[in-house]
Order: structure tokens, then sequence, then C-alpha cells
């Protein structure tokens, strides 16, 4: 942890901050490598090499390259972390309160950060499942995203909170770095050219700009913003989780590696299995150089002995344990998703899956959602106040996973005096975001008939019914002209 306090005291800032840039470079390699994992990359499997010396009987060594021709990485951790931030952050988040915009008692986040916010806070919740953090800006109403790969914060080395922080970043390999100091006044910019270790001084502003508005017709000039800070520090953390680290957890990391190896050994060895094996059963050679052989054929694994005096040869077509390899994979990979504590989408796969037994299957992934949902409340509570904005709460909204063809079934026997619409509503099975969503599966498997067709027919039977009552007062009035008559 690097402390606003160390860079105070520091006799020279540049100096300071080239030393934090050069620190953090050191620091990024694991979230480097879990980005990987996350983009469906094993960097594992670079590494998974194997090189067997062989010594004969004169003492010579021969090296076998065992290396894996083709090497197969899974995307355990991509489907992880889009699961956990698409069940929270794939729906608006809602804030009830007064707002400085004198808007409605109850808005949605776009209306308060701008209409990119979702898109942005969905990035900045991906990177934080990946590197354990990620950081929002808050420019004049917007947020933007900072990757904990290229920022660094400056905490109160008394309280821990977060009073500064440095970002650099550069457009390509071998491109000088921008360098940025955040504070709670504005921030300061330097240049670094690459492979340098000075930093050269562009700029220091204030985060509101002072833009004047006027001219010769103009008596006096108006500032559009004045230069002032924000209610609070700008630079914003979003964690995933309490324990504020990666998803991709020691656990999880070296069961997916055990997975990848798993796979790609078993691919390998099929793919130079395509050969005929050769079994040997004695022979009546050399013995010295028969020996020599079948104990480097024993290290290989291709046979299990023989015997000198009494050989033999035969080809034996190979034969890989399918089965055996396949309960291994389905067991490390139940392993994966019973660590990331999300439910394992197999179970949804076997048909015939209740809501009830959904549910079961969700419980430990319905605890995690709680403290994944308690650091965003306070993502978004810390952007509010930084936008001077006063609330009361801050409501999410959980995707739902049930069987909902089964709750049809349920709501159209059950409580049969009352309409499907009312069922619905009041079935204590259904939640509350998925009921127009179950009326619509009821209607469309009824009616058989799209919403267009059930618009047309409802405007047909809406025509039908105004000419029924036009004729009935038609007649009504005929009545009454022939009783006065």
């Amino acid at each position: 942890m690097i402390t606003i306090q160390e860079y105070e005291q520091a006799e020279n800032k540049e100096k300071f901050i080239v030393e934090a840039m050069d620190e953090h470079f050191v620091n990024t390699a694991t979230m480097l490598e879990d980005e990987q994992y996350y983009h469906g990359n094993n960097p594992f499997l670079a590494r998974f090499a194997n090189t067997l010396t062989l010594k004969g009987e004169d003492g010579t060594s021969v090296p076998i390259d065992l290396t894996p021709t083709i090497k197969i990485p899974s995307s355990f951790f991509g489907i992880i972390v889009g699961h956990i931030v698409g069940r929270l952050w794939d729906n608006p988040v809602q804030i009830f309160g007064k707002t400085l915009n004198e808007k409605e008692d109850d808005v949605y986040c776009d209306e308060v950060f701008g209409e990119n916010f979702y898109g942005v806070v969905h990035q900045m919740a991906t990177y934080s499942a990946i590197h354990g953090v990620c950081y929002a800006f808050y420019n004049m109403g917007n947020v933007e995203m900072f990757k904990a790969t290229e920022y660094v914060p400056f905490c109160d080395e008394r309280t821990g909170a977060h009073m500064a922080g440095l970002r650099f970043w550069r457009a390509a390999e071998k491109k000088p770095w921008v360098v940025q100091f955040y504070d709670m006044e504005g921030y300061t910019e330097w240049r670094r050219e690459h492979g340098e270790s000075t930093l050269q001084f562009v700029a220091k502003l204030p985060y509101k700009q002072n833009v004047p508005v006027g001219g010769e017709v103009y008596v006096n000039t108006t500032p559009i913003t004045a230069g002032e800070p924000y209610a609070d520090y700008p630079i914003v953390p979003l964690y995933t989780n309490p324990a504020r680290v990666s998803e991709m957890s020691a656990p999880i990391k070296a069961k997916i590696n055990a997975y990848d190896a798993k796979e790609t050994g078993y691919m390998d060895e099929a793919l130079k299995m395509k050969f005929i094996m050769w079994v040997f059963k004695g022979y009546g050679g050399d013995p010295i150089k028969l020996k020599s052989m079948l104990k480097t054929l024993q290290e290989l694994g291709i046979i299990a002995g023989g015997d000198v005096d009494d050989t033999q040869i035969e080809a034996k077509p190979a034969d890989i344990p399918y089965l055996s390899h396949e309960s291994t994979l389905d067991r490390i990979e139940a392993a994966i998703y019973r660590d990331a504590r999300i439910m394992n989408p197999t179970v949804l796969m076997n048909g015939g899956v209740t809501t009830v037994a959904i549910r079961a299957a969700m419980q430990r992934e319905d605890k995690k959602m709680v403290g994944i949902e308690s650091e965003a409340r306070q993502f978004i509570r810390r952007l509010l106040n930084v936008a001077g904005i006063d609330y009361e709460y801050i409501s999410f909204t959980h995707k739902t996973l049930i069987n909902e063809m089964e709750v049809v079934q349920m709501l159209s026997t059950g409580l049969g005096d009352l309409p499907f619409e009312w069922r619905v509503k009041l079935s204590p099975a259904v939640p509350q975001e998925l009921t127009d969503e179950i009326i619509a599966t009821y209607e469309a498997n009824t009616v058989g008939l799209t919403d267009e067709s059930l618009a047309q027919l409802e405007e047909i039977a809406k025509g039908i019914i105004d000419e029924q009552i036009d004729k009935r007062q038609s007649a009504i009035a005929g009545q009454k002209t022939g009783d006065s008559v």
C-alpha cells in the first residue's frame, strides 16, 4: 500500500511517482495472468511440457520431448465472471430519494450518471471480478473506468481512506506514458518517454474547468462551470466480494489447470495413438541391447515388461480409457463451480428440473450474491456522495431462474376461480420481476398468437363491441321515438 503521507513527505515527488509506477508493473503480473484465463487462454499450458531423459546401458542420455502438440484451454473463468456480473448488472439499478436535479423521487442510475453508465459499470464489474477491484472516475456527470492494472490508490495511513491516486497508460508498446496524479483538488499530468525514468510536466488542472462565456457584445462574462473540487474524492473503487480479491482463487486456478492439463493430455494421446502400438514379448537377439530397449519402453509406459528368452512381437491397436477420462473431467468441473459458489449449468441441462430443485441448487450462489450486492451498493453510494446527490436507498434486481412451464401449469390448475393474471401476481412461487414474462408465456401457449396478432385480434374485438353498442343505442333511440308517436 502507498499512502498519501508518503507522497506528501517525499522530497522529489516526480521520482516518487516513477518508483510507484515501476513497483506497480511488478505487482500486476498476477492480474494480467488472471485476465488471460478470462479471455480463454491458460498460461499454465504454455509451461505444461515434459522432457523425459533415458539412459542406456552405455551411460548415454537420450532426451525425449513429451510436450503436447495441441493445447486445449477451457473457458471456466470467463463463464464464472460473466455469470456473477450478469446476474447483478444486467438489470437497471434504481435510486430512491430526492436528487439535485429535482427529478422524481425514484430514478435509475443512467438518469444520474449518463446513458453509458450501465455499459461502463458492466465492464468495471467484469474487471473487478478478474483483478479484485476496478475504479470509477466521476467526470462531470459521467462515469469512466480505470483498470487496476493502470491505477494505484494512495490511502490515508491512519484511516485507510482513498485520498489520491496515480493513473498511467500508453497508446501502444514503446509509446510515451501519460501519467496523471489525482487528489481532492484536481489532477496533475506528466509525460514519461518509453524507457526513461524521468517525467516531463504537462499541466495541473482542477476537475471542473472554468470556461468563460462572452465577447464584445457581453458586459459581463459568466463561467459555465467553476473550477472547484467535487464533494468527495471522485475516484471510487468497485469490489466484487467482501474479501476484495479476485474471483480467481487459488483452488479455482488449480482445478482449471488440472482440467485443461487432463483434456490436453488426453487429446494429445489420441492424436499420437493413431498408429499401431507394437508389443514385444521376448526377442532372440542381443540380450544386452534388448534389456536396454525393454527398460526404455517400460519408462515410456508402452509395455509392462517382457522376457528376453522367449520373445514375440505383435501389433495391438491403442485403447484410450475414455470413460475414466470423462469421469475425472466431470468431477473437476463440479468442484470448480462449487469453489466459485455458483450453480453448475449442467444441472439445468438434465431436463425436467423443477423450480424447487433450481432454487435448492442456487442457495450457495444466492448467499454469494449478498456479498456482491453489498459491495455494489457501497460503490453506488460513494458515487452519489461525489455527485452531491441526496438519496434514501438503492435497489438492485437479480435475475432469477425458474421453470416457467412448471409454474404456468401450477397456476392453470390452482385458484381456478380467479383470472390467470391474478393467480400469477398472488402466487408466492412467482418472483414479481417475472410476472409479465409468465403471463406472456401463458398467452402464447394458450392462444398460439404473436403479440402483433393479439393486438390485431383485440382491435377486431373492440370494433365488434363498438358496432354492437351502436346498434343497441340505435334500437333504443328508435323505440323511444315510437313510444312518443
